[in-house]
């Protein structure tokens, strides 16, 4: 499943696409589980739609109209324990849904009528990343069809960062090359290091950069890290390590996740680098920091992707992040 429509923070329809082992026959239901990070629009309804419709996702037909080919407007309830039940109608429909056959999808869209403002949707969690979801299938007598357990992904929203780009000097398939990063934050990052003003303890900052995992980087970024390891970095300008030292990178490994007992597919987490030990960076200083030693992805066809970060720690221990970009395709230098 892939959500490719809501991101990080914002309200909106969130599609999944669905591969089904079995028909849901009419008057079944679709549960779907959604982590506790997901919400409906305040003072929102449910709504749902069941598509089914040829693939790619492009060609899916947004059209909320209950006699259309492909499509079932239908009823559905959000739990309190942010369960979606999805109830097939009583009635004859214009063809079953059977998931994936040959080139042909079935898509589940929720979104919700009569939110506050005007704002209907689904609200996804603050940060971007996998999130865990389970569907479970139910046949006309509520006897259980099939359960399965599946990851979707919410991108990055838009953010406050000018010129943020990524650039590699070596374009060869598991070839080392130095990544480049260039961003303009334009709010400041608080320093890495504990502090207080006027005797009050202030949050620290700090700098995600994301691997993207998924027909892109190795876990452990082709060089055999592991989480915890430094990985070599070197601040060019705009960014100075704490006392005038290095800055510090930090791998965290990405894991294939799955579920046990279940046929599901795997799907990979993204590795990710944390920088710190820097000093505060003012908003709108041009910054630019590179990884030395990192291997290109090992398929040709594969897209290397990066995200970057920015979050503050309270002195709590209470992470909020600051903004993350969407995700840049690397390109040669």
């Amino acid at each position: 499943m892939y959500e490719r429509e809501l991101r990080a923070g914002s309200i909106g329809e969130m599609t999944i696409r669905l591969e089904t082992r079995v028909s849901i026959p009419i008057g079944g239901r679709i549960d779907v589980v959604l982590p506790d990070d997901f919400d409906i629009a305040i003072g929102g309804n449910i709504q749902c739609k069941v598509g089914h419709t040829d693939m790619p996702f492009d060609n899916f037909p947004l059209i909320w109209d209950p006699g259309y080919d492909h499509t079932i407007v239908t009823d559905c309830v959000w739990t309190e324990h942010n369960v979606v039940n999805i109830h097939f109608p009583d009635a004859n429909i214009l063809r079953e849904f059977y998931g994936v056959t040959n080139s042909i999808c079935t898509y589940i869209t929720l979104t919700t009528t009569d939110a506050t403002a005007g704002l209907n949707g689904i609200e996804a969690p603050q940060n971007p990343g996998w999130y865990d979801v389970e569907l479970n299938t139910f046949d006309a007598d509520k006897l259980p069809l099939g359960r399965s357990f599946s990851q979707v992904y919410i991108d990055p929203i838009d953010v406050p960062a000018a010129g943020f780009d990524i650039t590699m000097n070596g374009v060869g398939i598991s070839e080392n090359s130095v990544t480049i990063v260039t961003f303009t934050p334009l709010i400041t990052i608080p320093r890495t290091y504990a502090y207080t003003i006027d005797n009050v303890s202030q949050p620290t900052g700090g700098i995600r950069v994301t691997f993207k995992a998924l027909e892109g980087w190795s876990a452990d970024l082709g060089d055999g890290y592991a989480t915890g390891d430094s990985v070599p970095c070197q601040a060019i300008s705009g960014i100075v390590g704490t006392n005038s030292g290095d800055i510090q990178c930090t791998i965290t490994i990405g894991l294939n996740l799955n579920h046990a007992g279940t046929n599901t597919d795997v799907y990979p987490t993204d590795s990710y680098i944390t920088i710190t030990n820097f000093e505060e960076i003012a908003a709108n200083t041009a910054v630019e920091f590179h990884f030395p030693k990192i291997k290109n992805p090992a398929q040709a066809t594969w897209i290397p992707e990066i995200g970057l970060g920015v979050y503050e720690t309270s002195p709590a221990g209470q992470v909020t992040w600051l903004y993350y970009t969407t995700w840049k395709t690397l390109s040669a230098a």
